[in-house]
């Protein structure tokens, strides 16, 4: 099965944009309710090990799409890159969880990481939301 096509473009956006929406919604209601609540009703460890399936999806696609897309401009693909790598560094982390069964990780991280990741991400989701199909370079055979 080829993956560097369309549809697998279309994978890509979703996985990448649905984690991203997740996330921004998880670290929201961590500044509304609080660590404690954030963690006990919300952040469990069963809802973080499956949070990590569909992250390490699109940590994968993401890499195998990055040599792939003919970018608009300089900005896009950078926005791309420092996503990628931060998919890719934060997948251990929640994938931690399964080995730990907690999670505490979380509260090493202070409420404004959490406001500037919210502003990060909005920025990745336009960014991956604007790619299009004819961005792709698919070789000729």
């Amino acid at each position: 099965m080829k993956l560097i096509t369309a549809k697998g473009l279309s994978y890509l956006k979703v996985f990448t944009t649905g984690t991203l929406i997740t996330g921004i919604y998880l670290h929201l209601s961590r500044l509304i309710f609080g660590m404690d609540n954030f963690q006990h009703y919300l952040f469990t460890p069963l809802f973080d090990i499956i949070f990590a399936i569909p992250m390490s999806i699109a940590g994968i696609l993401q890499i195998l799409f990055i040599r792939k897309i003919a970018w608009k401009n300089n900005f896009q693909k950078m926005i791309f890159y420092v996503c990628t790598v931060q998919f890719i560094l934060s997948i251990p982390l929640h994938v931690r969880t399964l080995i730990a069964g907690n999670t505490d990780y979380v509260r090493s991280f202070p409420p404004v990481y959490s406001v500037l990741i919210i502003i990060i991400w909005c920025i990745f989701i336009y960014v991956f939301s604007t790619i299009n199909k004819w961005q792709l370079k698919i070789r000729q055979h």
